[in-house]
């Protein structure tokens, strides 16, 4: 459409330069129109300069809706990975913690068994904040933070250390550890809660009727 638009724009130019060229060189002598020249030049210009902005005007909707599509794409992409990732995250978080709270009878529990491994996907979902509503962001903050905070603790002992502790003694390595832990899992439920509107918006699930029709056929339609 565009295209059409810097067509016409030329033509009218051109057009109006000849007529008034002609008017100004070889026009009709006597004629009144060359008192018009003036008038008709500008008038050419102004139309051409319409033509010309409906062509940029347009250009500019065709690519705000080709960034609306972009971004949308980006958007569920972003969304799906993460709520897959978290799938298998969170119940890994929540077995580490388990076997730091079970360490709470004696037997201890190894150092490096207490890693949090980050999923790479919240690292995307970092790099990709502007997809996220606001109030999931500062639930990914958060659970990359704990991350780091637990692993700023590990790091102070060796990976094959094993260490006892209580997680309910307030202010000791167990307990903070148990805390960071909880605040994870916790953040990651609420991102998935979060996250499962935005993507039923994006794509819809099919109706279990039309899911069933669409695989094994309309039971309603007899077949001879």
């Amino acid at each position: 459409m565009n295209q059409r638009y810097d067509l016409l724009a030329i033509s009218l130019l051109f057009v109006t330069a000849v007529l008034a060229a002609w008017l100004g060189i070889g026009g009709p002598q006597g004629s009144s129109l060359k008192d018009w020249q003036t008038l008709i030049a500008s008038a050419g210009a102004i139309g051409a300069a319409t033509l010309a902005y409906r062509a940029a005007m347009a250009k500019v909707e065709v690519d705000r809706a080709e960034h609306k599509r972009e971004f949308l794409r980006r958007q569920l992409a972003q969304y799906l990975k993460l709520d897959i990732a978290l799938e298998s995250f969170r119940p890994a978080v929540q077995l580490i913690n388990a076997n730091l709270a079970f360490s709470d009878d004696g037997r201890g529990v190894r150092a490096s068994a207490l890693r949090v491994k980050e999923a790479p996907e919240l690292a995307e979902a970092w790099d990709n904040l502007d997809v996220f509503p606001r109030r999931l962001i500062r639930e990914i903050a958060t659970i990359r933070a704990s991350i780091r905070r637990i692993d700023d603790i590990l790091d102070e002992v060796a990976p094959d250390r094993v260490l006892f502790g209580d997680t309910g003694q307030p202010d000791t390595r167990f307990n903070i550890l148990h805390v960071e832990m909880n605040s994870i899992i916790e953040a990651c439920t609420l991102i998935k809660t979060g996250l499962k509107p935005e993507i039923e918006k994006l794509a819809p699930i099919i109706p279990i009727r039309e899911r069933i029709s669409a695989i094994y056929g309309d039971p309603d339609i007899d077949e001879d």
